[in-house]
């Protein structure tokens, strides 16, 4: 077998690389039958196999069958999330890094752009607030710095202002090669995950939670997250009842860019493991 460029017209320039070999050659033929010649031919004596077509749909993690949701309400059946909306999005530039804003309400889509003009205060080297990551929450936004300074960003006078800025620095507790924060709005809370790689870039070996003291801006970890189930991915993530969706209580399940599945995280025993094999049990 050898490999032929679809965009070549001429046989002349067709590669001769070999793609695949054979040891064994098998003579036969391809046949399409119906239900009662398959049961006949099973009956013949050498067959190996026989079995009918059938489309397949594939049930990923991406989709609401995978998570037991109703494709219409989703998680929150009840909620309110689309009244009062406004929509952030974070620049991180190198030289002018800003949050840009949207807020649909009055009929107004205009966006709003809001230069970081503040040091970031866990910067070394003095460099402006670069964002990474955000979460609105009750009329505010909660922003994530990256050197892990959080700031509160709000509208006042048809402005988006900082109007606080958190009094601890939001870093993993373990030392990392790597990692990447999450945040999640979660039974009233703020949560902060990390995915944290400690020897090689390419795994997440630890997985650390953290809630969001309001009155002080600052990270308390999290030993235990009760009932709930928390879903990170790339630009994805929610939390839900353990017991709506069918999946284990009390942890995380991820995935990251240099893999292609899901993990599980559980907080109890502090051990990750594939995801698929623990999506039938709703115990510990």
């Amino acid at each position: 077998m050898v490999h032929v460029s679809p965009a070549t017209s001429d046989g002349h320039q067709w590669s001769a690389r070999i793609l695949y070999t054979y040891d064994i050659a098998a003579d036969g033929f391809s046949v399409v039958l119906s239900k009662d010649e398959m049961y006949t031919v099973k009956k013949l004596p050498g067959l190996l196999s026989a079995y009918g077509d059938r489309q397949v749909t594939v049930d990923t993690t991406h989709t609401f069958e995978f998570l037991s949701l109703n494709p219409v309400t989703g998680v929150r059946p009840a909620s309110d999330y689309g009244e009062d909306m406004i929509v952030g999005m974070l620049d991180s530039g190198f030289e002018k890094p800003a949050v840009v804003f949207c807020d649909p309400n009055g009929g107004n889509y205009a966006w709003l752009k809001h230069d970081s003009t503040l040091v970031d205060p866990h910067s070394s080297n003095q460099q402006l607030m670069k964002f990474t990551n955000a979460i609105g929450f009750k009329g505010k936004f909660y922003a994530l710095s990256l050197q892990g300074t959080l700031a509160v960003i709000e509208k006042i006078d048809s402005h988006f202002r900082i109007t606080s800025l958190g009094t601890n620095r939001a870093v993993p507790s373990v030392h990392s090669m790597h990692f990447k924060e999450y945040l999640i709005e979660s039974n009233g809370e703020i949560l902060l995950v990390f995915l944290v790689s400690r020897k090689s870039i390419h795994r997440v070996e630890n997985v650390e939670v953290y809630r969001l003291r309001f009155d002080k801006l600052s990270w308390v970890k999290m030993e235990s997250i009760g009932d709930r189930t928390l879903f990170v991915g790339t630009n994805w993530c929610t939390s839900v009842d353990a017991s709506e969706i069918g999946c284990r209580l009390d942890c995380i399940y991820f995935s990251y860019e240099t893999a292609d599945e899901w993990w599980v995280y559980d907080m109890e025993r502090g051990s990750i493991s594939p995801a698929w094999k623990n999506c039938d049990s709703t115990t510990n």
